[in-house]
């Protein structure tokens, strides 16, 4: 039995529509990419700004704490075995 088209103009068609079906989901693939290549880019700048907003106001995030805790852990081998 063929796989049910993800195409929401073809559902239920099957393989009735190969080739609308690769098309679609083409389009959908090259649309995603897209998106998710401007996101990150967006995403690299609020998080460099905000790595340069702790360093300004000399403050650590939780997330800093954790990676600090653990780096020490594993650098200082007295912290680790008390």
């Amino acid at each position: 039995m063929p796989a049910k088209s993800k195409a929401p103009f073809c559902r239920g068609s099957g393989a009735a529509l190969p080739e609308a079906d690769a098309a679609y989901a083409t389009l959908m693939g090259t649309a995603a990419t897209a998106i998710v290549a401007i996101l990150s880019r967006e995403l690299d700048e609020v998080l460099r700004d905000y790595a340069a907003f702790k360093r300004a106001a000399a403050v650590l995030d939780f997330d800093d704490l954790l990676l600090r805790a653990a780096s020490m852990l594993q650098t200082h081998e007295a912290l680790g075995r008390r």
